[in-house]
């Protein structure tokens, strides 16, 4: 016996994992990033070319928000670029 469909099927409507998920606006991040280069250890120092990269891809637009879904605040986040689980620099 062949199997009834139904009659009125619902449409699929998935709720997104996070509906608010954190966004740092470029400016923001033009600041830390700012704040990176003050830092005078020489871990970020051989960042600084990166860094200022960076800085000037979200300065003329290349680069827009960082998006991080799954994350409501900032508290959780890694933003001064700690290398976890990688190997230890040179």
């Amino acid at each position: 016996m062949a199997q009834q469909e139904d009659a009125s099927p619902r449409p699929f409507n998935p709720r997104p994992f996070c509906p608010n998920p954190l966004v740092i606006k470029p400016e923001q991040r033009i600041e830390q990033l700012k704040k990176f280069l003050e830092d005078p250890t020489p871990k970020i120092q051989r960042q600084r070319t990166n860094i200022e990269g960076l800085i000037r891809m979200y300065e003329t637009g290349e680069l827009g928000p960082l998006v991080f879904p799954g994350q409501d605040s900032a508290d959780d986040l890694d933003l001064q670029g700690a290398d976890h689980g990688s190997a230890a620099s040179p």
